[in-house]
């Protein structure tokens, strides 16, 4: 087989809240007309001499009208058509869409998109390249950012803060505990420790893990029970938070739900 035969292809890979985005193919008239109406990751050969960044942002444009920014390589997966004597390299790349308000526009490549559940991808007729980029990345990738959430207790009550977030209208003045995603090479720990600090002026130790994981959007949060290392310490809260309060559990467990973020209530049940 030639070296002119072996083909690098670019994935597009777009995730959020759990599902992808994949379009629908319509078949154009030098394709292959089986796979007309399948799905597939948006996917597009990379030119010779091409850098991989610029085919992976021109693709985008033109298949979903849309900027995006690579942000890791995810898998890389081939196929083989010795029929054709043609030898498929598929490169997944995870992006990240940079104005999530710039509408998603398909081109003549396809018929329709969708975000989709890895179990609703897998009941569709699907793309092979795409099924096995798709069951890889489902079964090797993290796929969402890592974060933790401190519930702060100290002489039987627990520490939470106004949210203050003016341009997100589902947690701004809501009462919530302290969170945040890790940094790079941190640990769930330190992540804690720092943002605790960072938050509400706070030192803390961490004391055990709770049972449970916030889901949000991309993000991951698993849960900690955490004390000062000062009883006598002050909060001095940041300008993430407009207020803050400590609260008994049972006060807690009382408050509006409207008045309180997410899972705050079903995770101090826990305790």
């Amino acid at each position: 087989m030639s070296a002119q035969a072996l083909h690098p292809i670019a994935q597009i890979v777009l995730y959020r809240d759990g599902k992808f985005l994949l379009t629908k193919r319509k078949v154009e008239h030098d394709d292959d007309p089986h796979w007309d109406g399948y799905w597939q990751i948006p996917t597009g050969t990379v030119n010779f001499g091409e850098d991989i960044k610029t085919a992976v942002s021109r693709e985008a444009r033109e298949e979903l009208g849309i900027d995006v920014e690579l942000e890791r390589t995810l898998a890389v997966t081939d196929k083989v058509d010795e029929e054709k004597g043609w030898h498929g390299v598929f490169i997944a790349f995870l992006c990240r869409q940079i104005d999530p308000r710039q509408p998603i526009t398909i081109n003549h490549e396809a018929y329709e998109f969708a975000w989709l559940t890895y179990d609703q991808i897998s009941r569709l007729q699907v793309i092979p390249s795409t099924m096995d980029t798709i069951r890889f990345v489902y079964t090797n990738a993290r796929m969402y950012e890592l974060g933790a959430l401190a519930v702060i207790e100290n002489k039987g009550s627990y520490l939470i803060t106004k949210i203050f977030a003016p341009d997100d209208h589902s947690s701004h003045g809501k009462w919530g505990f302290v969170a945040g995603v890790c940094e790079p090479n941190e640990t769930l720990k330190q992540t804690l420790v720092r943002e605790s600090n960072e938050e509400t002026g706070l030192n803390i130790e961490v004391s055990r893990m709770i049972p449970f994981a916030v889901e949000q959007g991309n993000f991951k949060l698993f849960c900690y029970l955490c004390t000062l290392t000062d009883p006598e310490q002050k909060v001095h809260i940041n300008d993430e938070a407009s207020d803050y309060r400590w609260v008994t559990k049972s006060e807690l467990l009382h408050m509006s739900k409207g008045d309180v973020y997410g899972d705050t209530q079903a995770i101090v049940q826990l305790l």
